[in-house]
């Protein structure tokens, strides 16, 4: 007995949903950076002690107590691509700003005290590989 042979036709067509993969890129970049941004504010909150005593220059802030006013400033902020990080002008006004860099604020000149950008630093191990290729480098 002989049988002729089957032919089989199958088609495929296969459609790139660039909308679906652009959303979950840009999610995944917004975890991300939103893990990133948040891991600082920790690192910087947890920098802050609680001490009568100031904090000597090249030191983190210290906090005298009370209304935590400065561990309670360091914000975090994420959009779609980009983070900030830092005291809320709204709780602190500009003293951080001289404590960071060590400014004239009034009749005071404050040594430098950094407290960002060592929280920056501290990280940026943990994150570079995440960013690699994507800001500069």
């Amino acid at each position: 007995m002989h049988q002729d042979p089957v032919e089989l036709i199958i088609k495929v067509t296969s459609q790139l949903a660039f909308g679906v993969l652009q959303r979950a890129v840009d999610r995944a970049i917004y975890l991300s950076l939103r893990h990133a941004a948040f891991s600082i504010r920790k690192h910087v909150r947890e920098s802050i002690k609680e001490s009568p005593e100031a904090s000597r220059p090249g030191e983190p802030v210290r906090t005298r107590g009370g209304r935590g006013n400065v561990k309670n400033s360091i914000f975090a902020d994420i959009n779609n691509n980009s983070a900030i990080i830092g005291p809320r002008y709204s709780f602190v006004g500009d003293a951080m700003e001289a404590h960071e860099f060590g400014k004239r604020r009034g009749a005071n000149k404050y040594e430098a005290r950094p407290t960002m950008g060592p929280g920056l630093l501290a990280n940026t191990d943990r994150f570079a590989e995440s960013f690699r290729g994507s800001i500069g480098e």
